[in-house]
């Protein structure tokens, strides 16, 4: 934990501390240690990186949900999340049934055009995501279809929302990126 509060890699955004104007320095590194029991009786302790820089471009924090899926998540990636359980807002169950009943509608453009237009429609946090959603082939389905499908939907708005919080992204920059931090925390990795 000593080792990552001081660790920083620019290449992945990640900075370990900044000093502000007042000489305060704000320490954005920290660990969340998890540790649990497996079904054969040992013991297995995960380590959670976590870093709570913000940019201009992230002011809620650069691994943190991104305001393009605030729509669906905007509390910050918990405990339950990384071991696995998606904990999404109460509301989406009421919007998951609105946006059924959208899809399913007659009226489906006048509707829109509401919901866009009103700011305080319980949809109108959504409307960028039904531009998109509408393009697909939801008009053929039935209203459970639909709902299943939207929920898949949100799905895989959720894993991008976890995509965003990782520091080690999923992808070849981030697993090198990884491998710089265990060397520097004096791991070796087998040849």
């Amino acid at each position: 934990m000593e080792e990552w509060k001081e660790y920083s890699d620019p290449d992945i955004e990640l900075i370990a501390s900044q000093e502000a104007s007042d000489g305060i320095r704000t320490v954005h590194n920290t660990v969340t240690p998890i540790a649990w029991r497996t079904d054969s009786a040992e013991f297995v302790l995960d380590l959670v990186f976590r870093n709570n820089r913000t940019s201009k471009a992230h002011p809620e924090g650069i691994f943190h949900p991104h305001r393009e899926h605030h729509h669906i998540k905007k509390e910050n990636i918990g405990l339950i999340e990384v071991m696995g359980l998606a904990v999404l807002p109460g509301r989406l169950k009421a919007e998951l049934d609105e946006l059924t009943a959208l899809f399913q509608s007659e009226k489906f453009d006048e509707a829109f055009a509401q919901i866009q237009q009103e700011d305080k429609h319980p949809l109108h946090k959504h409307k960028e995501w039904i531009m998109v959603l509408k393009e697909s082939p939801v008009k053929t389905m039935n209203d459970d279809q639909t709902l299943q499908w939207l929920r898949q939907q949100v799905g895989l708005k959720f894993y991008e929302v976890l995509t965003h919080a990782g520091i080690f992204k999923d992808d070849a920059r981030g697993q090198a990126a990884f491998n710089t931090w265990m060397y520097f925390a004096g791991f070796r990795l087998a040849e």
